[in-house]
């Protein structure tokens, strides 16, 4: 090949060669895809907001359940922990009487905490504790209780087969009447004898409605209530004095709360508190004030107790930690809605749905005071955290399902 050959191929290459990589400068100076570019950002006010067709809207009945926010006036509350306490001298500790074992009555079972009891109901039986040489000293004196009893009755019965054989005497006029007298006298003597051994048989081994000295100790029940704790058990020796259970009526209970003492003046006088569990699942129980009240306080804490009563509702147990809203003085205008407008995240902050146009509605934020019955009462601050306000249109029919879509759990 010749040399003019050769550098006319030489200079194809490098002609191909400047082509590619300006075509390659080029490819990389394009402007970047549209699809890669950033989205548009929604605004803030947007993200808390739902809308629905016309469609979807009546589906859900969400129309027919729009109820303005209203405001109600009613006397403000302070809340506050309480606990339920029995009445003074409605918790009785029962103790033994005697030193014996426990035992049960026939057809018995051995009483366990929170069982109801009647008052005169048997609880236990206390069988006498005796050592080897009483027992020897008891097996004598009931032998001997038994021998004179028998030797009375045999006496007694011998008398009165006497009396009757005067008494045919004297019908036949073959005695007088002094036979008959006599032996009238032999039979109410042998009679009292009779009486007397069997007084002694029972006093030792008792009767049916009488406890004897060996017999064993009925323990009853003092009043109607539940077994709040049981300290003996079955067969266990027990001297005199000890505690074998305690029996507590809670027919009516205290609830007692410790308010601050500096609040005091604040507090509406002989107003009635609403007791509640520390989770609510049921709407308050008003309880009057106990009048008189123990005056007890807690120097130490800077608190005073404030007593109240709860009668015939068996909602709470003796123990049990509630909610006490005690009354205050004067009256707050408050806004309320339907207990169904209400609805809980996951971290436990409280929402409802307003409806701001047609077919839009807006989460706002609001703070629960507490629940009266079917309504809720809000804290004046829900008006301030951001939109709400007075007539505000709410959703109470459909809130759910909203909150389902607002969050894409129907997708």
């Amino acid at each position: 090949m010749s040399s003019s050959l050769r550098a006319a191929h030489a200079k194809e290459r490098l002609g191909l060669i400047l082509l590619v990589t300006a075509l390659a400068v080029v490819g990389c100076r394009r402007p970047a895809p549209e699809a890669v570019r950033p989205r548009a950002v929604h605004k803030e006010a947007e993200l808390a907001q739902v809308t629905l067709s016309a469609e979807a809207e009546q589906r859900l009945g969400i129309p027919d359940g729009l109820r303005p926010l209203q405001r109600q006036s009613q006397r403000p509350r302070r809340l506050l922990a309480g606990e339920i306490q029995p009445l003074p001298g409605r918790a009785v500790r029962v103790v033994a009487m005697n030193a014996g074992t426990v035992q049960l009555p026939a057809g018995g079972t051995l009483p366990i905490p929170g069982v109801r009891v009647r008052a005169g109901q048997t609880l236990f039986l206390l069988t006498p504790l005796l050592g080897p040489t009483e027992r020897m000293q008891v097996s004598t004196a009931r032998v001997d209780a038994d021998g004179q009893v028998a030797r009375a009755q045999v006496q007694d019965d011998a008398a009165e087969v006497a009396l009757k054989r005067a008494e045919q005497l004297v019908a036949d006029r073959l005695a007088g009447r002094k036979l008959l007298d006599e032996a009238t006298a032999q039979r109410e003597t042998t009679r009292a004898a009779l009486r007397a051994a069997i007084s002694q048989r029972d006093a030792l081994l008792g009767t049916a409605g009488r406890a004897g000295l060996l017999s064993a100790v009925v323990v009853e029940s003092p009043i109607d209530g539940v077994l709040r704790e049981v300290r003996v058990t079955l067969r266990e020796q027990v001297p005199v004095g000890a505690a074998l259970c305690e029996v507590v009526s809670d027919e009516s209970l205290w609830v007692r709360t410790q308010v601050p003492s500096g609040e005091l003046a604040s507090l509406a006088p002989n107003a009635a508190a609403l007791i509640e569990e520390l989770v609510s699942h049921a709407p308050p129980l008003p309880a009057p004030p106990v009048e008189p009240a123990p005056p007890t306080a807690q120097p130490q804490q800077g608190t005073v107790d404030r007593y109240f009563l709860i009668s015939g509702s068996r909602r709470f147990q003796l123990g049990q930690r509630v909610a006490v809203w005690l009354p205050l003085r004067g009256d707050e205008v408050s806004p309320t809605t339907a207990a169904s407008a209400i609805l809980h995240d996951p971290s436990g902050a409280t929402w409802l749905y307003e409806r701001t146009a047609p077919q839009v509605f807006a989460r706002r934020r609001v703070e629960v005071i507490r629940t009266e019955g079917e309504q809720v009462v809000l804290s004046p601050r829900s008006l301030r955290q951001g939109g709400l306000h007075l007539g505000s249109p709410i959703v109470t029919a459909g809130a759910m399902e909203l909150y389902g879509a607002e969050f894409g759990a129907d997708k």
